[in-house]
């Protein structure tokens, strides 16, 4: 995953889950367990939670940030795999 310049990992060093997700009392920031997330958003939350231990961690955050950042952006510097365009042309005399 090319980031040469750097602000896709720049950016996803601050993730936060803002309160509206979370249920009532939990306290901000990391680490957060699953079930202090609220029910109906758990399913879209638990995939940040790589090693599948419930709890969702600052480092586990931040990585699916940066996956993510990387994955929205349209770098022209990402010399990734090359798009393929076909074309067909049929010439009848």
């Amino acid at each position: 995953m090319p980031d040469i310049g750097g602000k896709e990992f720049i950016d996803s060093r601050n993730p936060i889950i803002p309160v509206n997700f979370t249920a009532d009392g939990t306290p901000a920031g990391f680490p957060l367990a699953l079930t202090d997330i609220e029910e109906e958003w758990r399913d879209e939350f638990s995939r940040q939670d790589l090693d599948g231990d419930g709890v969702i961690t600052l480092e586990e955050s931040q990585e699916t940030a940066f996956r993510g950042a990387i994955a929205q952006s349209n770098s022209p510097l990402n010399y990734g795999s090359p798009r393929q365009i076909r074309l067909g042309v049929e010439v009848r005399f």
